[in-house]
Order: C-alpha cells, then structure tokens, then sequence
C-alpha cells in the first residue's frame, strides 16, 4: 500500500472528466443503529474518503463489478483501468463504499450479508430509515440525504484488527496513520507535479477530519494559460502551454510554471515503426496495454528550479522513476 492508491482515483477521476479531486481521512467512528444491515457496523468507523465533482456511468458501474478485468481496456482515451484499478482499494478495506447520484453500492466480497457480493441502495429514498449508514459520508454530503449528490464518492473503512483476523482478501490491520504516511509522501514528493500532464483534473484537496473539526493539509491547483493552436505536420500533431500549478501545504504556498510541450502521432504509423523495428506485429499489445502514440514533457521556468529538478517519467501521473534530465 503506497501513494499508488492515490494515483489510481486521480486516473479514474481524470477518465471521468472530473476536474477536482479530494482525499480524506475521517479518523471519527460514526453511529451504527440504522444501518442498511447491522453486519455493517464494523465499517463505521475511521475511513479514507475520496471524492471527485463527476457521476459514476453504467460502464462505470459494471467495471468495479469486475475488478479482475477492465471495461476501460480498448478505450485508448482513458488512461486508468477502473475494474482493474478499484482492486487497490481492497489493501484498506474489506467493504468499498461508493456513492454516486442517488446510489450508494456497499461490497461484500465476504458474503457477510449478500449472496451476491454486494448490494446497491437509492438512498435518497430509503435515507430516512438508514441515516446512519450514510453519516460516513457527511464530509461531503453535509447532512442532506434527500437530494442526489452531484459528486462520486469511494468510501474505504480501513481495516480493523478484528476485520483482519476474518479476512480472505488481506489480513493486514490499516491503521489511520498509515493512511497519513501516504498523505505525507504523496505531498512531499507529488503533489506540486501530479497535474502536469492529466487531461481533466486541475484541482486536488487533502484533508483530516476528526472529532475536533476538519483541516485541509495541502492542495494544489493548475492553471493553463498562453496555450498555442494545436499545429499539425503531416501524421504529427503538436501543442505547448504554460502550466501554472499552485500548491499549499502546512500554510506555506509555492507556485511554479512550466512550459509543456506534446506531440502526438497517428497510432497506425507509430505501430508499423515498431513492427518494422521489432521484427513482428506489436499493435495487439500496444492495444491490450492501452500504449498511445503520445509523447511530452514539462521544463520549470524558473532557472534556478531547472537545475534542481530531477526529472520523473510518467504514464499522464508520475512513475517512481527518474530520468536525470531537468524535466518531466
């Protein structure tokens, strides 16, 4: 378990056409009298929530059904794989929870109480009799349970030590202060850069609830600006802009432009370089492993930052790996 999870939901969001994305960890225990089932009361306790501003889609719904495969997989557009992807969040939790309009979708890989590994509720119109399975989520739903949300919300009840001494899937106990190790390293090394290259997501919030109040720990925001008509050059299609991204973090605001510049070349002809090249046909791989024809990097413009950069690759969000070059 590692800042992976985080890059995982912004990959989904960015899919989505989301353009905000927020992390919480809600350390409070929440009321469990009125539940959907009362086998369900484990789950009300500290959690980490993660939200972004765009609905869940039939595919969407019938993707995280599926979690040993992608629906995403031969949709060159979306960079995630949201079955595939939603099976990081089992290293936390036994239950995800998600709520997306007006459905809220509890899992129960266990079969603690479906047959069916899970149940989906309209809870707009059972909220009344259920107000305390839907408490978990007031960070965001601010009490009102009458009304769809416009927002998708994945709830992860991390998993208790009783939880772990059950549990088929990982018999891990996640602790909140796990969840605020990834916080912590996801700020300190990727927060400023994540958004460079995401096609949709301009905006992420972290925050820590707890019995005191909540605070927000850091967030980061990108503004794209002097943005050039996209030039086309044969089979070649290019694009530069100025990325501002703006980042705050235990009050303390920095804010750093880079210049981006990307290429992108038609998928038939980059297949057949490589085939050429590697002596067989490589477009049913480049299709299966969702390989797009795209290149580009990222140059601070500040000098003095230019020389400090240690350049990362990335896949749209950052790989762990570093190039050595003064960009990204």
């Amino acid at each position: 378990m590692s800042v992976g999870l985080l890059r995982e939901f912004l990959q989904n969001s960015d899919d989505a056409k989301a353009s905000t994305q927020e992390f919480v960890l809600d350390s409070r225990t929440h009321p469990s009298d009125r539940l959907f089932r009362p086998e369900l009361a484990g789950t009300q306790g500290p959690a980490l929530l993660a939200c972004n501003d765009a609905l869940f889609s039939p595919s969407d719904w019938e993707a995280v059904q599926r979690p040993h495969e992608s629906s995403k997989i031969a949709d060159t557009n979306k960079i995630g794989k949201y079955g595939v992807g939603f099976r990081s969040c089992y290293h936390v939790t036994d239950n995800p929870q998600i709520l997306s309009g007006s459905a809220l979708a509890i899992f129960d890989p266990h079969h603690e109480f479906t047959t069916t590994g899970g149940a989906q509720y309209d809870f707009v119109e059972e909220a009344s009799q259920y107000e305390d399975q839907l408490s978990g989520f007031d960070f965001f739903l601010q009490g009102n349970h009458s009304e769809s949300s416009p927002n998708t919300i994945v709830r992860l009840p991390l998993r208790t030590t009783a939880g772990a001494l059950t549990s088929r899937i990982k018999g891990e106990v996640v602790e909140a202060s796990k969840i605020r190790k990834i916080f912590q390293s996801f700020v300190e090394e990727e927060l400023g850069i994540a958004l460079l290259f995401l096609t949709s997501v301009t905006s992420i919030k972290i925050w820590e609830v707890d019995d005191n109040g909540s605070r927000c720990l850091a967030e980061a925001n990108l503004i794209k600006r002097d943005q050039m008509p996209v030039q086309e050059s044969g089979s070649e299609t290019m694009s530069t802009y100025v990325a501002e991204v703006g980042a705050s973090r235990g009050g303390h605001y920095t804010s750093q432009a880079w210049r981006v510049f990307s290429a992108s070349f038609l998928r038939r002809e980059a297949a057949e370089l490589l085939s050429n090249r590697l002596g067989y046909d490589v477009a049913p791989a480049l299709e299966k492993q969702k390989l797009h024809p795209n290149v580009a990097f990222a140059v601070p413009l500040d000098l003095a930052l230019l020389e400090q950069n240690k350049g990362r690759l990335y896949t749209f969000l950052p790989l762990p790996l570093s190039t050595g070059f003064p960009c990204h």
